[in-house]
Parts: C-alpha cells; structure tokens; sequence
C-alpha cells in the first residue's frame, strides 16, 4: 500500500498505531522517506492530526489510512477537534 500512496503524496506523518504487532512510526518513515517523500514520524495520534492539519491548505486534502481501529480512534479526534 505505501508504494500506492506515498508517490502521490506531498507530505506524510507516520504514526505507531496501538497495537504490539505494529509496525514502529520510526521504520514506516524509513520506508517512506526511500521513495523520496518527506516524512515525520510522531508517536499520538493527536498529535499526528494537528500536524496534518497545520500543514493543510483550504485546497489540500488530508487522507488518515490505516486499520479501521486505527480510523475508529482518528474519527473521534477529528470531531472533537472539530467542536473546538
């Protein structure tokens, strides 16, 4: 899948997910970073999408990919981020 994504990418943060079978946010940057994408690599999810949005023009779109758990917790942050 990262082979899909990352070309068409700008910019990508790697996040840990929370699970102890996960791939590492450090190693997807690696991965990342060899098919000549920057990437940062941030260990909360949080965290993670306040990057991403920061770095996020009224133009550009935000795509969060990953497992649906993963997904479930990103959609909780989102709507409380947009509350605030």
């Amino acid at each position: 899948m990262i082979e899909t994504i990352v070309p068409r990418a700008r910019r990508v943060i790697a996040v840990t997910p929370n699970s102890e079978r996960a791939e590492l946010a450090e190693d997807l940057k690696v991965e990342i970073e060899s098919l000549g994408v920057a990437c940062e690599a941030v260990e909360d999810y949080r965290e993670a999408y306040e990057k991403a949005i920061s770095y996020c023009t009224e133009k550009d779109l935000l795509l969060i990919s990953g497992s649906l758990y993963m997904i479930g917790d990103m959609r909780k942050i989102i709507r409380l981020h947009k509350k605030s």
